[in-house]
């Protein structure tokens, strides 16, 4: 299904349609300001067995800090081996010193305070961003708060994920909604102590990304409950300066939405369509062009023999004369070896080329019999070229979605990032660390 494209609207914040994060930091600092993403060296109730140890489903086993500073490092040791690296990418100046891994309030509070405010004190800081659990907001940690406050900035970030019990079960959430509410209550009781406010209201649209009729009356409930409990905190003399609720489907399906509130407090969270990819095979709107591609390089060529064989499990074994190169790449990168054995088509000189055996962890082998003068070093595109897999050809290939493909390319492969054809900037984690 195509969905009719949404009316052209005027950029309103920044020539962006929405108001962005970097947007408000530019406003109050007047520079860019960068996140400097650090880890207290704590865990979770959700992964401890406090309420349970697996996990939600959409944290990663890092606790979702998988950027973060090394937690051996002292809170001053991280921020500087941070900045040491954005600055080598960025001309970056300031930063907000973002406590992102794990459940940043699980701890006693005089660990809290001295790791926050090592943090809060740090002279290229302007500001303390915590990610933390509802349930983990006890009075004395919301009167730490209170008093860094009033030194620089804080935000923390209490994520609801959804309203629905239904919701919350499958993504493995390990708390009920009525503690979420408890939460605001106490945070709005909070507000009322020294230099604390509300600055944010947010959620996750679940199937925003469908077009099934339940699924649309579903995500218009979540809207109109999330307008409710705006409405609710307002009249409580507690107006949250910023709120969020649409991810890609329903920024471009929804533009007015959170509904009836001042646009100039609404912000929004693109995630897919920035990579030029639309929300789902339902949702489709025929305005993206994708902006990533994963490469490689041949590592070798081969001629193999009629009755030789290529590859874990020999599960190619050659009929003709085969030319076979071999490329860096394998499942460790993030190439599926779903793909193994004919599933997978990577381009080089602009011809299609297709996997032969085994997609091993850091190499797999293509056929490029019919590729003329293919030489080592020569680039091979496995996704994102003109005659090689797209991501969402991978994504149907492998039974998943092309969100799963864009977010498993691995830390370890450089990222290059290219602007009208030119290099701005490269970030290797191997050879940078």
């Amino acid at each position: 299904m195509t969905v009719k494209k949404p009316a052209a609207s005027t950029p309103l914040w920044g020539e962006k349609p929405y108001r962005s994060l970097d947007y408000e930091w530019k406003k109050q600092y007047g520079e860019k300001i960068y996140k400097v993403s650090l880890n207290g060296g704590m865990t979770c109730p959700n992964r401890d067995g406090t309420v349970g140890s697996g996990g939600c489903i959409f944290c990663s086993a890092g606790g979702s800090g998988d950027f973060a500073a090394d937690a051996r490092l002292s809170i001053r040791e991280q921020i500087e081996s941070q900045e040491e690296k954005l600055r080598t990418k960025f001309p970056a100046k300031h930063f907000v010193a973002y406590f992102q891994a794990y459940t940043n309030t699980y701890a006693p509070v005089d660990y809290l305070r001295k790791i926050f405010t090592e943090a809060i004190t740090h002279p290229d800081i302007v500001a303390l961003s915590i990610g933390t659990r509802p349930d983990c907001l006890p009075p004395e940690v919301l009167e730490l708060l209170s008093s860094l406050n009033q030194i620089k900035p804080v935000t923390v970030e209490l994520g609801l994920q959804t309203i629905h019990e239904r919701t919350a079960a499958f993504i493995r959430r390990g708390y009920p909604l009525p503690c979420f509410e408890k939460a605001v209550r106490e945070m709005a009781h909070a507000c009322q102590l020294p230099g604390l406010e509300m600055t944010g209201l947010f959620q996750h649209f679940a199937v925003a990304d469908e077009t099934d009729e339940a699924d649309v009356a579903y995500t218009a409930e979540q809207h109109a409950l999330f307008v409710q409990a705006f409405q609710a905190l307002k009249t409580a003399g507690h107006e949250p300066a910023l709120v969020h609720c649409d991810n890609s489907a329903g920024v471009m399906l929804h533009p007015e939405w959170p509904e009836g509130l001042e646009r100039s407090r609404c912000m929004a969270r693109p995630g897919i369509i920035l990579y030029g990819f639309d929300p789902s095979s339902a949702v489709r709107f025929g305005l993206f062009r994708p902006v990533m591609k994963l490469k490689t390089v041949v590592s070798m060529v081969k001629e193999l023999q009629p009755g030789h064989s290529t590859s874990y499990g020999r599960r190619f074994t050659a009929e003709t004369p085969t030319k076979i190169a071999t490329l860096c790449a394998g499942y460790a990168d993030g190439y599926p070896r779903l793909l193994s054995c004919g599933q997978g088509i990577v381009e080089i000189h602009g011809k299609p080329c297709p996997v032969v055996g085994r997609v091993c962890m850091d190499q797999l082998m293509v056929d490029v019999t019919n590729v003329p003068d293919v030489h080592e070093d020569d680039e091979a595109i496995l996704w994102g070229g003109a005659v090689s897999d797209s991501a969402e050809d991978i994504a149907r290939k492998t039974d998943t979605i092309s969100y799963e493909v864009l977010c498993g390319v691995a830390r370890r492969v450089p990222r290059v990032y290219l602007e009208h054809g030119e290099i701005m900037a490269v970030e290797d984690w191997i050879l940078n660390n």
